[in-house]
């Protein structure tokens, strides 16, 4: 069980501990195991277009596929105390589904206290919004924000 840091300042080349923290959500996101805690720290990150592995004309801030926590280790993933990390979607402009965190096969997460904005829809697909999950279970979201987004704010589907 390990606890990592995404800062603005960071550079995902960096440990992702709290002198030497990541610069992206996704490397962040990506490096979590059952039991570890991601802190994203405050201010405004604006990723790149990541495509998650099972759809490749979905167009996401986050993609995390086939990653688990357990029922006594969930993954965590919060803002720090008293900041607030948001998640500016503005610059995925390609032309598909645009998202902000998508997870697939994923189960036992615990997402605090992040906003996710600006995921808008491309014109002849549905916008699945800020926060889309696709056959997860024992998803926990506390005190999060979509805003602006194309589609639905918080989705959760399971199959």
């Amino acid at each position: 069980m390990a606890t990592y840091y995404v800062s603005t300042t960071g550079s995902d080349g960096n440990l992702g501990t709290f002198s030497s923290p990541w610069a992206t959500w996704q490397k962040g996101f990506s490096e979590l195991e059952a039991g570890d805690t991601l802190y994203i720290r405050g201010g405004t990150y604006y990723p790149t277009a990541t495509t998650n592995t099972v759809w490749d004309l979905h167009y996401c801030g986050v993609a995390i596929t086939n990653t688990d926590g357990t029922y006594t280790n969930n993954i965590r993933v919060e803002n720090y105390s008293g900041e607030t990390p948001i998640l500016n979607c503005s610059s995925i402009t390609n032309a598909g589904a645009r998202i902000g965190i998508e997870f697939y096969n994923c189960n036992f997460w615990y997402l605090k206290g992040l906003t996710v904005s600006y995921a808008t829809q491309y014109s002849s697909f549905y916008g699945a919004g800020g926060f889309w999950c696709f056959s997860c279970n024992n998803f926990t979201i506390e005190k999060c924000v979509s805003h602006d987004n194309g589609g639905s704010g918080f989705t959760i589907l399971w199959n």
